[in-house]
């Protein structure tokens, strides 16, 4: 098992359980970003933009980066606009 601290922002918060979007999760080594997402039953149309330890995980990338124990992904909202 892996470690792991996912922070989430905006109108992903509520899919922490907990106060201020933060969660600590213990996942099936080799998980890749989305599939942390899709553990929290993130909707693929919901995440907008994954942080992996400071670096941003770009969209094609999404479901072959691993994450790897003591990593903290943070996880942003999509977002819209003209």
């Amino acid at each position: 098992m892996t470690s792991i601290t996912v922070r989430l922002h905006a109108s992903l918060k509520k899919y922490a359980k907990s106060r201020g979007g933060t969660a600590s999760l213990n996942i099936p080594d080799e998980t890749t970003v989305l599939g942390v997402a899709r553990i929290l039953s993130i909707g693929p149309m919901e995440a907008g933009l994954f942080v992996l330890n400071g670096e941003l995980v770009h969209d094609n990338m999404a479901d072959s980066t691993m994450v790897h124990d003591k990593d903290v992904l943070d996880v942003y909202s999509m977002m819209f606009g003209g």
